[in-house]
């Protein structure tokens, strides 16, 4: 009898992985970073936006939680205007 692979498990392996992916990028860019009350601010918008499909941006293919973080990246449909002036 084979043993079956839990779905939940492997979700959550590859959910670590991506978090892990996503912090060893951002630390090569200590510099580039907005501030976390920024990112709260630009995670807001990206979370309620149509264009969010699973945490990727389908307007520019770039997972939102990478994105928001970065000072040089601007919304591709110009959703963080409100709050970047």
């Amino acid at each position: 009898m084979s043993k079956r692979r839990c779905w939940h498990c492997d979700a959550q392996a590859a959910d670590a992985d991506r978090d892990a992916a996503i912090a060893w990028q951002l630390s090569l860019e200590p510099r580039n970073l907005v501030t976390p009350a920024q990112r709260e601010r630009r995670l807001k918008y990206c979370q309620s936006c149509p264009a969010n499909n699973n945490e990727t941006c389908t307007e520019c293919g770039c997972y939102i939680r990478f994105r928001t973080n970065l000072k040089n990246k601007k919304c591709p449909i110009n959703k963080w205007t409100k709050i970047e002036s």
